[in-house]
């Protein structure tokens, strides 16, 4: 699948598929993360937006390995935890970093255990 830079914003800066590679997370300069359905095919379904206005640039982005969370690292020192079908706000914010997060790795034993209501 090719992804331009015009769905991806100003820059594209990294993508990921998730571990069902049934969706692709791409990050960008332009404060957003994107997800695209993938089809059969290989070819991009339509793009829901990941968006916090102070995030800045938005460097890493990782699914957990049940694909229903996304984890994106920013410009900002923050790492937001989205669930991949809602785009509204994150989850959760973990603002512990004072510089940017631009790359993350995680190891999870079971993706429930990220966020408890």
């Amino acid at each position: 699948a090719v992804v331009s830079t015009q769905s991806t914003g100003d820059r594209g800066l990294k993508c990921t598929f998730s571990p069902d590679c049934a969706t692709l997370a791409t990050t960008g300069a332009d404060t957003t993360a994107r997800i695209w359905g993938v089809t059969q095919e290989g070819e991009l379904g339509a793009g829901h937006v990941f968006t916090c206005p102070d995030q800045k640039w938005v460097w890493d982005a990782k699914f957990s390995t049940d694909s229903q969370f996304l984890f994106t690292g920013s410009s900002d020192g923050t790492v937001r935890l989205w669930d991949s079908l809602r785009t509204d706000s994150p989850k959760q914010e973990y603002a512990a970093h004072q510089r940017a997060v631009v790359s993350i790795a995680f190891w999870d034993r079971e993706a429930q255990t990220f966020y408890h209501e």
